[in-house]
């Protein structure tokens, strides 16, 4: 044996093949993948949790407010026929004011409706998919 051979030998046997160059490389992506993966689990957790507490306050604050506004105008009616008006059309103009204020509300969502871009970049990004998908014509 030369002393060639002895140092070839020496070093091989402290250096990692490709093979398992190969394989730890392939460990730590599989390790990196299930851990981003186990990360994204945790936060979605957490926001689904995070969600649901909204969501409760966000219903209990819209139900106090839509029976509020039954009390408002009741107050509102009251508060005309404290005025002079009598009890009916107090009322009554309570009950139009509150139809006045809905069909403005309307409106201004119907313009909001119209203003709308009803998903303009996601077709035109289906059109460019589209045409670079289609086979060119023969020549």
């Amino acid at each position: 044996m030369t002393r060639h051979d002895v140092e070839d030998d020496a070093q091989t046997s402290t250096e990692p093949s490709v093979k398992e160059l190969v394989d730890a490389i392939k460990d730590d992506l599989t390790h990196l993948v299930k851990s981003q993966i186990a990360l994204a689990k945790a936060e979605a957790d957490a926001d689904k949790k995070e969600a649901t507490s909204v969501g409760i306050f966000g219903i209990g604050a819209a139900v106090l407010a839509f029976f509020s506004t039954f009390l408002l105008l009741m107050g509102f009616g009251f508060g005309l026929e404290a005025a002079g008006l009598w009890r009916w059309l107090a009322f009554l103009v309570a009950g139009v004011f509150l139809l006045v204020v809905a069909g403005v509300l309307g409106l201004l969502a119907k313009s909001r409706i119209s203003r709308m871009h009803k998903l303009a970049r996601t077709k035109a990004a289906t059109q460019i998919t589209k045409q670079a998908l289609r086979p060119s014509p023969p020549e």
